[in-house]
Formats: structure tokens, sequence, C-alpha cells
């Protein structure tokens, strides 16, 4: 099985995220029942999109961070042991 790199995975995992975002803010702001449902509906949603790719983007640079300062610890107890 062939491996997806990371800049791609990671494209398609926002894009999704986005997707998801928008349609929530979207059918969200049409449900309040306001007079101008479509204009805020839509602004509504790519707020929400936006917000959550960044917090999905975050969470990525956290993981990185954590999964790197794991390594940097594992490799400097392996030279203090030998």
């Amino acid at each position: 099985m062939r491996r997806i790199g990371t800049i791609p995975a990671t494209i398609i995992v926002a894009t999704w995220v986005f997707i998801i975002g928008f349609t929530f803010g979207y059918l969200g702001r049409l449900d309040s029942g306001t007079a101008p449902a479509t204009d805020g509906a839509a602004l509504a949603g790519l707020l929400s999109g936006a917000a959550a790719v960044a917090i999905a983007g975050a969470m990525l640079i956290a993981f990185r961070l954590v999964r790197t300062a794991a390594r940097a610890a594992r490799s400097r107890d392996a030279k203090h042991a030998g």
C-alpha cells in the first residue's frame, strides 16, 4: 500500500474540515430566521469553515511539536544510557 505524503493529506483533511464547517455555519445561519439569510449564511459558512481549518492546523502543529519533543527526549536518553 502506498503512503500519502503529509502535504497532500493535510490539504485533503483541510478541505473536508472546511466543507463540514461551511455546511454547519451556513445551515445554522439559515435556521436563525433573519431577513437577509443567504448573505449572512454564506459569510457565516466561510467563517466557520476558516475557523475549522485554523483549529485543524493548530492541532497539526501541536502534534508535530509533541512528536518532535518526544523524539528529542528519546535521543537524549539513548545518548546518556549508552
